[in-house]
C-alpha cells in the first residue's frame, strides 16, 4: 500500500527529527518525570498502609521463613503468637515489604528495608516516606517542566526556520506585488499564523513526550495491585468519559448549526432597521412590527434551544459519571470492607488516585486533534504561500548587461493581474537620455510598465529590450545595478539614516552619503535630526514624513549612479509647497547624464517631462510632448482634467446644468 503524504502540519514535526536534538532530551526528561510520579504515588501508598496498619503485621506460621528470607535476615517476632500465625508489631514498612512481594516494586521495596534502618521503625519510616514522597514530586515537576521547555524551544527553532523561509520567499514575492497586498499577506503569516504554528508545535510534542509513557505507567499501577478489580473499575471509567465527550462533540455541533440559524434571524432583524424611510413612508408600521416581532421570535426560540440542549446535556453527563465514580467506589469499598486480606484501604486509595492522575494525559490525548485545528490551518496558508513560485527568475546563461545609452523598447507586452489584463500588446519605443513620463487612465497600467523594466514581474508575452539586448535574458544584478526604482511611498527600514542609504553596501563612505543627500536636498533634514547620520529612524526611533522619506530614497537610489531611474512620486496632497519645490530642484540635478522616467502626482513633473507615454485599457493611446497631446488626444485631455484641473467640481455641475 503506498505511503501517504504528510499533511503541511505533519511536515513541521516529522519523525525522523523526533528521533535527534531536543525532542529526544525532551522525551527522556519526560519518561524520567513519569517514573518518577508513579513512585510518588507508591510512597503514598506505603505512607497511607503504615498509618492504617501501624507497621502491625500477622504472617501465617508456616509463611513465616518466607519472611525471613524475602528480607535477608531473621525479623525478631512479638511473642510466640498464636498456633496459626506470628505477629510482628512496630516494623515500619515490613508489612508492605511482605504485602507487596510479587508486585512489580516488590523486590526494590525488601532491597530498601534491608538496608536503610530507618524503614524499620513506625516512626521514622513514616517520616522517611514523607521526605522521599516531597523529593519524589519536586523532582518529577523539575524533570516535566524540563521536558516541556525542551519542547518549546524545538517548536521556536522550527518556527525560526519557517519564518526564515517566509522571509525569503516575501524577498522573491514581494516586487512583483503591484497592488501592495503582498506585505499585508505576508505580516499574517509572518506573524498569526507563526505564532499559532509555534503553539500547535509545542502543544503536539509536549503532549507526544509526555502523555503516552505516563499514561501507560498510570494505567499499569492498579493492574499490578488488584488486576481484576482494576478492569472491573477502568472500563466503566473510560466507556464513561467516551460516551461524554462524544455527546459533548455533537452539543458542539448542533450549536454551531442553531447559532448560523439564529445569525441568520439577526441579519434579518437588522435588515429592517436600514428600511424605515421606506417603512415609515409607505404607512407599513404594523406589517414591520408584525415581521420584526415574528423573527424576534425565532431568534429567542433558538437561542433556547441551544441553552435547553446544553444544559440537558450537562445535567445527564454529570448524572452518569457521578453514577460512574459512585460505582468504583462501591466496588472498591465492598472489597475493603469484605475482603481486607485482598485490597487493602491503601492500595484502594492507589487505585483511585491512579485512575484520577491518569485522566489528565488521556483528556490531553483525546483532545489533540482538535486543539491542533488552528494550526493545521495555518500549516495550510504558510505551505500555500511557500509553494508559491516567483514570476522572475535568472535564466541559465543569462549575461552581463551594459548601461541604457540608446533606446528603450516595449515589444507587444501582455501582463495580466488577478483576471484583469493591465497590458495587452503594448508598445513604444522610446530613446535613451531623455525625461520620461508614465501615465494611465488606470494607475495600475503605468506601474506595471514601470515593474517590467527592473524586471520585478515578467511580460506573460512581448519582450523588453534595453539597447536592442532582451532583458530578461541579463543577468538581474547588472540590470538592477543600473535600473533603479524609486516608489512615491517606499517605507524605510528600522536603523540609522546612513544604513538606510548605505542599504548594507560597505563600499560607500559617509562622505559619499553626504554627497548624495546633498544632491537631493536631503542633507539639511538630515543634519537637523538628534545625531545627524546616525539617528535611528523607523518604528523605534525618528519618524519622516513624506517628503523626507521620499527624497532619501532618491538620496540611495543617486549613489548607485543609475543609468535609468524610474520615480514613482508620492501624492501631491502629502507634501508641502516647500518640499515640492526642493523635489522639482532635485529632478533638475539629477537627470543629466541619465534617462529618468517618471510616475508623475504633480502637473510641473509632467510639463517637464518629453515626450509622455499614455496608455489606455493596457495600449499605448498617444505618446509625444504634453503639448501636442493636449491638442490631438481628448483623452489625455480628459485626463489632465481630472487630476490636475483645481475648478473641476465647480465646473462639473454647470456643465451639467
Amino acid at each position: 500500500m503506498a505511503s501517504r503524504e504528510p499533511t503541511p502540519f505533519g511536515q513541521l514535526l516529522l519523525p525522523a527529527e523526533f528521533r535527534r536534538g531536543k525532542l529526544l532530551r525532551a522525551l527522556v526528561w519526560a519518561t524520567a518525570g513519569s517514573l518518577l510520579l508513579t513512585a510518588l504515588l507508591i510512597v503514598v501508598y506505603l505512607a497511607t498502609d503504615l498509618v492504617a496498619h501501624g507497621g502491625r503485621l500477622l504472617v501465617a506460621r508456616p509463611l513465616a521463613a518466607d519472611l525471613d528470607r524475602l528480607v535477608g535476615t531473621e525479623v525478631e517476632r512479638d511473642g510466640p503468637g498464636t498456633n496459626t500465625e506470628v505477629v510482628y508489631s512496630g516494623r515500619g514498612v515490613l508489612p508492605e515489604v511482605w504485602w507487596d512481594r510479587n508486585r512489580y516494586w516488590g523486590p526494590l521495596m525488601a532491597w530498601a528495608y534491608l538496608r536503610i534502618p530507618y524503614l524499620r521503625t513506625d516512626t521514622e519510616a513514616l517520616l522517611v516516606l514523607v521526605l522521599l514522597g516531597g523529593l519524589l514530586g519536586l523532582f518529577a515537576n523539575r524533570c516535566i517542566s524540563r521536558a516541556r521547555n525542551l519542547c518549546l524551544r524545538d517548536a521556536l527553532d522550527r518556527v525560526t526556520r519557517l519564518r526564515l523561509q517566509l522571509h525569503r520567499q516575501v524577498l522573491r514575492l514581494g516586487p512583483s506585488d503591484l497592488q501592495g497586498t503582498e506585505h499585508a499577506q505576508a505580516m499574517e503569516l509572518f506573524v498569526r499564523d507563526a505564532d499559532s504554528l509555534r503553539d500547535a508545535l509545542f502543544l503536539k510534542a509536549d503532549r507526544f513526550v509526555r502523555d503516552p509513557f505516563q499514561l501507560a505507567l498510570l494505567g499499569l499501577l492498579p493492574l499490578s495491585v488488584a488486576p481484576v478489580l482494576a478492569l472491573q473499575c477502568g472500563i466503566p471509567l473510560v466507556a464513561t468519559g467516551y460516551v461524554v465527550r462524544e455527546a459533548f462533540r455533537r452539543l458542539r455541533a448542533s450549536e454551531r448549526l442553531r447559532r448560523a440559524q439564529g445569525d441568520r434571524q439577526l441579519g434579518l432583524l437588522a435588515e429592517s432597521l436600514q428600511k424605515t424611510r421606506l417603512i415609515r413612508g409607505y404607512g407599513m408600521d404594523e406589517f414591520e412590527r408584525q415581521q420584526f416581532e415574528r423573527y424576534l421570535l425565532r431568534y429567542e426560540t433558538e437561542t433556547a434551544a441551544v441553552l435547553h440542549e446544553r444544559r440537558r446535556t450537562e445535567r445527564w453527563g454529570m448524572a452518569l459519571g457521578c453514577l460512574t465514580i459512585a460505582f468504583v467506589l462501591l466496588v472498591l469499598g465492598g472489597k475493603v470492607l469484605f475482603e481486607p486480606h485482598e485490597l487493602s484501604v491503601a492500595a484502594a486509595i492507589l487505585i483511585v488516585a491512579s485512575f484520577g492522575a491518569a485522566w489528565f494525559p488521556l483528556s490531553r490525548l483525546v483532545s489533540l486533534h482538535a486543539d491542533l485545528s488552528d494550526g493545521r490551518e495555518s500549516a495550510v496558508r504558510v505551505s500555500a504561500y511557500l509553494a508559491k513560485i516567483p514570476e522572475v527568475g535568472q535564466a541559465v546563461g543569462a549575461k552581463f548587461l551594459s548601461p541604457l545609452s540608446k533606446t528603450l523598447e516595449f515589444e507587444n507586452v501582455r501582463y495580466g493581474l488577478e483576471g484583469r489584463q493591465l497590458l495587452d500588446g503594448f508598445s513604444v519605443r522610446l530613446e535613451a537620455g531623455r525625461q520620461i513620463g508614465l501615465i494611465s487612465t488606470d494607475a495600475l497600467e503605468a506601474r506595471a510598465v514601470a515593474f517590467l523594466l527592473p524586471r520585478f514581474i515578467e511580460p506573460q508575452s512581448g519582450k523588453v529590450t534595453i539597447d536592442n539586448e532582451d532583458i530578461g535574458w541579463v543577468t538581474l544584478e547588472s540590470l538592477r545595478a543600473e535600473t533603479v526604482f524609486v516608489g512615491g511611498r517606499d517605507p524605510f527600514f528600522t536603523g540609522t539614516v546612513a544604513e538606510n542609504l548605505a542599504a548594507g553596501d560597505s563600499r560607500f563612505t559617509l562622505q559619499d552619503l553626504t554627497d548624495a543627500a546633498k544632491l537631493v536636498h536631503a542633507h539639511n533634514f538630515i543634519q537637523k535630526l538628534p545625531q545627524g547620520y546616525e539617528t535611528a529612524i523607523g518604528e523605534h526611533g525618528e519618524q519622516l514624513d513624506a517628503g523626507q522619506a521620499f527624497r532619501l530614497g532618491l538620496a540611495r537610489a543617486m549613489l548607485r549612479k543609475p543609468a535609468l531611474l524610474i520615480i514613482e512620486e508620492p501624492p501631491s496632497s502629502l507634501l508641502d509647497d516647500e518640499t515640492k519645490q526642493l523635489i522639482d530642484d532635485a529632478y533638475l540635478r539629477i537627470a543629466p547624464g541619465r534617462t529618468v522616467i517618471y510616475i508623475p502626482s504633480r502637473l510641473t513633473t509632467i510639463r517637464r517631462c518629453d515626450p509622455l507615454v499614455f496608455i489606455h485599457k493596457g495600449k499605448l493611446e498617444a505618446v509625444g510632448p504634453r503639448s501636442r497631446m493636449i491638442q490631438h488626444s481628448p483623452l489625455y485631455q480628459h485626463w489632465e482634467y481630472l487630476n490636475f484641473n483645481e475648478f473641476r467640481h465647480e465646473l462639473e455641475p454647470q456643465a451639467g446644468a
